[in-house]
């Protein structure tokens, strides 16, 4: 509802910036709720602004979530396609985590279609990069992938020893998680101390 209110706000009085955050977070609501042409049509929508304004960063996001679609629709050619210019941006950008991130989408395109070997290669090249830049959620996804594929390859010692790495990292990723959320209420805790003390201070003061 309110996604529908700033999408009418930014189409009427022509805003072109926050469409694009807009189009794209409207479309996953809409593959969310598996409502596929509506997907593509705001994707699409968001994907069209972007090249306008030459949004060279901001472009393999709409072209994978289009790839997205497809994949799910088993349309793996338009996929493909997709995911494969999306990587060739993100490449001459040199844009790490983007690179990363399209080498698990080529992943889960070989998965869809049972490749299992070859999925195993561009999630083993995931891994690699998630691991030299500390991409942590990219590395647990990408080992619990790599199980994935060697248990439907029968290879049950490397579906097991994959499957410990994916809980080690997850563990790990819950870890970073819950620290950062206890340093965040710590902050707010002695920041709402201080400014009782403060107050505390001034009535004292005035009495």
């Amino acid at each position: 509802f309110y996604m529908q209110k700033a999408k009418m706000i930014a189409e009427k009085k022509k805003i072109q910036k926050p469409l694009l955050s807009i189009y794209n977070n409207y479309g996953v609501l809409k593959e969310m709720q598996n409502q596929l042409d509506s997907a593509l049509y705001f994707y699409q929508k968001g994907l069209v602004i972007k090249e306008n304004i030459k949004d060279s960063v901001g472009i393999p996001y709409s072209l994978n979530n289009i790839a997205n679609v497809h994949l799910i629709r088993k349309d793996y050619k338009k996929a493909n396609v997709l995911y494969d210019k999306a990587l060739s941006i993100r490449t001459k950008l040199k844009d790490e985590v983007g690179i990363t991130e399209n080498f698990c989408y080529f992943g889960d395109l070989l998965l869809a279609q049972n490749k299992y070997s070859k999925a195993i290669i561009w999630y083993e090249k995931a891994v690699e990069k998630s691991l030299k830049f500390g991409y942590i959620d990219i590395t647990q996804y990408s080992f619990e992938k790599i199980s994935q594929c060697y248990e439907n390859l029968n290879n049950k010692e490397k579906a097991f020893l994959n499957y410990k790495k994916f809980v080690q990292y997850k563990d790990s990723l819950l870890n970073k998680e819950t620290n950062s959320k206890i340093a965040e209420l710590e902050i707010e805790f002695e920041t709402a101390k201080k400014e009782k003390q403060l107050l505390q201070n001034e009535i004292e003061i005035k009495n």
